[in-house]
């Protein structure tokens, strides 16, 4: 199976796996795994992303359909046992493998996803119409351009944080251009409709951490909303917000987010 696996730390650590949003890589987690080097951590280029295969139906990038991939990806590596860490579209299919694979799982790390169902934000013929929008406005002349708007973006820059960015991202005639292909992102989101987490947060047995953004604040009773209902369905859950961090959370604040980690492993 081609796809690009990440690996950081020791391997007779505990190990976390973890799982990107859309148009992600598992290379975005490279400077989070630094603040996390007593464990050890795996993490993906999923499906249609990165080094990976594509898929060429819709169906198969729907969260059940991911969860099998992954788990497949899992079992080569002889991976068992572990924590399974989601940002995003990958805390929505970390909440279906834990479902489909509660054996495998000792717990779940939420990193800002799973717990607002996309149909509170908008239809999904409007979310497919901001797809098309923003891959038409997402295109640079150079590298160096690339780079400029990615660093323009945070108050702070890294190898680390570059070679993230770089995964994204391909060079096409000149042009510097989102990897990630437009059929893929629309099969993301019109899986997340069909297959929404509320769906089957009631048969999560694994314990749960659900770590939220709080940005921006014109989002906040959608995620006190959707965060309440999440405590309400999931039977063993811990949520906690962290300050001034938007929907990219383990980006804006990787410390505060591996450490909330660390100290809720150790009592798990």
């Amino acid at each position: 199976m081609k796809n690009n696996t990440y690996e950081w730390g020791n391997k007779e650590n505990t190990t976390l796996v973890l799982l990107h949003g859309m148009g992600g890589t598992g290379l975005k987690y490279g400077e989070l795994a630094g603040y996390l080097n007593d464990f050890h951590i795996v993490a993906f280029d999923l499906a249609g992303h990165g080094g990976a295969i594509s898929f060429e139906r819709e169906e198969d990038y729907y969260p059940s359909s991911i969860a099998k991939y992954t788990n497949e990806l899992i079992t080569d590596m002889n991976i068992s046992d572990f924590y399974l860490v989601g940002h995003s579209w990958g805390a929505h299919i970390a909440l279906y493998y834990a479902k489909m694979y509660s054996d495998k799982v000792k717990g779940i790390i939420l990193l800002d996803g799973g717990y607002i169902p996309d149909s509170e934000i908008s239809s999904l013929d409007v979310e497919l119409e901001q797809i098309e929008k923003f891959y038409e406005n997402i295109r640079f002349p150079s590298w160096e351009a690339f780079i400029a708007s990615e660093k323009s973006e945070l108050d702070r820059w890294s190898e680390e944080l570059e070679a993230g960015s770089k995964s994204q991202v391909k060079e096409i005639d000149g042009e510097i251009l989102l990897a990630t292909s437009i059929f893929t992102a629309k099969a993301v989101v019109k899986g997340i409709y069909a297959e929404p987490t509320k769906d089957i947060l009631k048969e999560i047995a694994s314990p749960t951490l659900l770590l939220l953004s709080s940005l921006p604040d014109e989002m906040k009773d959608i995620r006190e909303a959707g965060s309440k209902e999440f405590i309400s369905l999931v039977k063993n859950v811990t949520v906690r917000t962290i300050p001034d961090t938007t929907h990219n959370i383990y980006v804006d604040a990787p410390q505060e987010v591996a450490d909330y980690m660390k100290r809720w492993i150790q009592y798990y």
